[in-house]
């Protein structure tokens, strides 16, 4: 049983929703196969740079990567499948006065791609990516610094896919990412650093 009973859907969401729709369905799964066989670890800008690749443009491309990291999000939160958020999307959609019968009505023509990308293993890292270094503040402010290394681990947590590294001032217990190269970009740049 859905743990989500209602999606609140702002006139951002709306807006990016609408972008999502009028990409199709066939360019959404063109997507979801180019995920299935790119790196396990995308960046942020990575991840745009792919759906680009598609055939979406900028702007939709940023709607889409906004849209599948928070209902994504909202399904890991709630400990629900992504299949139920959108679920509960659908039926916020029909009730919802901003989107009016368009978007509810253009919606679950994409809505089966959308979750295939939504749930795909590429955006579970992405997102978990993304929460290791939003969990850290962003400055140090003591002179001594220790560098941490945490793994990212695959979505079966069998292997190490990528890694986080922080550089941690030892007064304040600040964090901050370290200036060392590795493996891993953060994964709202589109450089690795």
């Amino acid at each position: 049983m859905s743990k989500v009973k209602g999606l609140k859907v702002t006139p951002e969401n709306s807006g990016n929703l609408r972008r999502v729709a009028e990409a199709g369905e066939d360019t959404l799964i063109a997507l979801g196969r180019a995920l299935e066989s790119s790196p396990t670890l995308l960046t942020r800008a990575e991840f745009m740079a792919l759906a680009q690749s598609v055939g979406l443009a900028s702007e939709a491309a940023d709607a889409l990567t906004k849209q599948v990291l928070s209902l994504r999000n909202l399904a890991n939160k709630r400990r629900d499948s992504v299949g139920s958020v959108l679920d509960a999307l659908e039926a916020s959609l029909k009730k919802s006065e901003l989107t009016k019968s368009d978007l509810a009505n253009d919606f679950p023509k994409v809505r089966k791609a959308f979750e295939y990308i939504t749930a795909s293993e590429a955006v579970g890292l992405l997102l978990k990516s993304i929460e290791v270094y939003g969990d850290q503040a962003a400055a140090v402010v003591e002179s001594r610094v220790f560098t941490e290394v945490r793994p990212i681990f695959s979505g079966d947590r069998q292997a190490v896919v990528g890694a986080a590294v922080f550089n941690r001032t030892k007064a304040r217990q600040l964090w901050r990412l370290c200036s060392a190269r590795v493996s891993i970009a953060h994964p709202a740049t589109s450089e690795r650093s």
